[in-house]
């Protein structure tokens, strides 16, 4: 009898440890996710120094690529680098179609 009472006591022991582990555990990850913030993007501000408006805005691998329209020369595709907001490209599309 006394063997029972005791593999009683040290269940009741062991599940009271084991309990107290998922809480700390359950804590320690609830602090850790408070503790970190959103990831924020970078944000870049772009200005076109001619009168154009944006038509068209795709991703081009890590480049922005941005179609516009209303350039006297005709229509652009303009490619940004978004990390420094820098042009890196200019292409321009000629209005004139050539007939064979």
């Amino acid at each position: 009898m006394k063997t029972l009472t005791i593999l009683k006591l040290t269940t009741a022991i062991l599940t009271t440890l084991i309990l107290a582990g998922l809480v700390l555990v359950a804590a320690k990850i609830s602090e850790t996710a408070q503790k970190r913030k959103p990831a924020i993007p970078p944000t870049t501000t772009v200005s076109l120094p001619f009168p154009e408006d944006i038509t068209d805005t795709v991703p081009c691998g890590k480049a922005l690529c941005l179609l516009t329209a209303g350039h006297p020369d005709g229509r652009r595709l303009i490619i940004v680098e978004p990390d420094t907001g820098t042009v890196s490209a200019i292409l321009r599309f000629s209005d004139t179609t050539t007939a064979d």
